[in-house]
């Protein structure tokens, strides 16, 4: 028995120790199951982060060309697009490239592939240079901030971004803006314009009224003729009310045109976003009745022109529909802006026989680039120089001007006079109507050579740069007091 229980100790010590043994096995293996998930596990949550420090550090501060050279700015906004696209979003970009301007000088790193510049020297060199609205190689095309200005599916000339083609589609339109062909339609723009004087004494004295609301209705009145011809004219200085008591003037079309304009950061950067930003704030059928509109009147006239009637009514007016209508007639014009996204396009088609739609669509595109910029820009302008004009501590240029003006209408005569014009050159310096940047591509094989603290730097082809007239402005060669309404400048 005794041996017995020595044996059975001896079992129960061997079976003790395999079991010691296969449990310390099993939490060797568990163990390196463990360490073999963690690792994994860690491998999957490095990589994502080490290709963040990659692509917004080590990559911008090693091998980016711009913060190489030393080219200065905020060493944030030169890591990352996010912080310059969120100025402009809340629309504080002016002002901020203004300080980065003041602080840095007139050459700033405002993203890891931007550049912003502030001198007469580079809007020479980028504007009067041609520097591309989109950058092409053979590798690549990079259609950058204009791209998605268009209308009715269709680009115009403004979002054309190939510098040759830009061009040829300008020479035939810039023609219809030039001095004489606008001093030609006088009697016509003399007809709106006094539109404007009948309105105000219809409204009365002691009223309020919206000045803005009257000048952006008397632009359209203009450059709808301008575009449609005079028969297809607006006459809205005298449909509209431009007055209230509350001076909150009840909406109307131009308020769809301001909506529209005010979702500029998603038409142009995130197209993407445009509509359910859109449905988010409500604007999708303010902006689309704008657009309807301007098809609207569109086909009016087209129908004229189709019919082979004339778009003039009481005032021969050279048009921009008739223009481009003719050309297309006599295989002058050729479509070569290309197309936008089918969703772009609400439905707007008019057939005409033997041209395709998108043909059409391309004269349409180009006149609703015309009629919302052309109206707008108009009226800011003059609604700043009526305000500037009003103020007690600029009362002197207004009576200047009375007796300088006198009884004279002739646009010939008007065009020759200093105090006029320094008004008119001053109010678009201090209130441009459109103060942004407007960006360009450096040129393939050709970079621009700038200086930095007596220091050569070399901006690199395929780079954005761009002017903004807020900033350009402001130079010292205005003098001091920039922010100030000073025409003796």
């Amino acid at each position: 028995m005794h041996i017995l229980k020595e044996i059975n100790c001896e079992g129960r010590i061997i079976v003790d120790l395999l079991l010691s043994q296969i449990n310390s096995s099993l939490a060797t293996q568990s163990h390196q199951q463990l360490n073999s998930t963690t690792c994994r596990m860690i491998v999957v949550a490095a990589l994502p982060i080490l290709l963040l420090m990659y692509i917004y550090v080590i990559y911008p501060l090693f091998f980016n060309r711009l913060i190489k050279q030393g080219i200065p700015g905020p060493l944030h906004y030169k890591l990352t697009s996010f912080f310059i696209l969120q100025d402009a979003r809340n629309e504080r970009r002016n002002s901020v490239l203004q300080r980065l301007h003041d602080k840095y000088g007139p050459v700033v790193m405002i993203s890891p592939n931007e550049v912003s510049l502030n001198s007469q020297e580079f809007i020479k060199k980028v504007y009067l240079g041609n520097y591309p609205k989109e950058f092409v190689t053979k590798q690549k095309t990079v259609s950058g901030f204009y791209s998605q200005f268009g209308n009715f599916g269709q680009r115009n000339m403004f979002s054309t971004g190939d510098t040759k083609t830009h061009l040829s589609k300008k020479r035939p339109l810039q023609r219809l803006y030039s001095k004489s062909t606008v001093t030609s339609s006088q009697e016509f723009v003399k007809a709106k314009v006094s539109t404007v004087v009948k309105k105000i004494h219809e409204i009365g004295e002691g009223q309020n009224v919206d000045v803005y609301s009257l000048f952006i209705a008397l632009a359209m009145d203009v450059v709808s003729g301008f575009e449609y011809g005079s028969k297809f004219a607006t006459n809205f200085v005298m449909e509209l009310p431009h007055t209230s008591d509350s001076l909150q003037v009840k909406r109307n079309l131009f308020h769809g045109f301001r909506d529209s304009s005010s979702m500029w950061f998603y038409t142009t950067l995130f197209p993407s976003l445009w509509t359910p930003v859109a449905r988010w704030f409500g604007l999708e059928e303010s902006v689309a009745t704008a657009q309807d509109w301007i098809y609207e009147k569109f086909s009016q006239a087209m129908d004229s022109l189709v019919q082979g009637d004339s778009v003039d009514g009481d005032f021969k007016v050279n048009n921009v529909i008739t223009t481009m209508f003719e050309k297309l007639k006599h295989e002058q014009y050729k479509s070569t802006n290309g197309s936008l996204p089918e969703s772009r396009n609400r439905g707007h088609t008019y057939e005409v026989e033997n041209f395709t739609h998108e043909q059409i669509n391309d004269i349409a595109s180009e006149i609703a680039d015309h009629v919302a910029a052309g109206h707008e820009t108009t009226g800011i302008t003059l609604a700043y120089i009526f305000w500037e004009l009003s103020r007690p501590c600029n009362r002197h240029w207004q009576e200047l001007l009375k007796n300088e003006v006198g009884n004279k209408t002739d646009l010939g005569e008007l065009d020759k006079l200093p105090t006029l014009h320094a008004i008119v050159q001053e109010a678009c310096r201090l209130h441009a109507a459109i103060p942004g940047s407007e960006p360009r591509f450096v040129p393939p094989d050709n970079d621009l050579s700038v200086y930095v603290g007596g220091k050569k730097c070399d901006i690199p082809s395929g780079t954005m740069v761009s002017c903004q007239p807020w900033s350009i402005h402001r130079l010292p060669i205005f003098g001091s007091n920039v922010d100030k309404f000073k025409p003796e400048n």
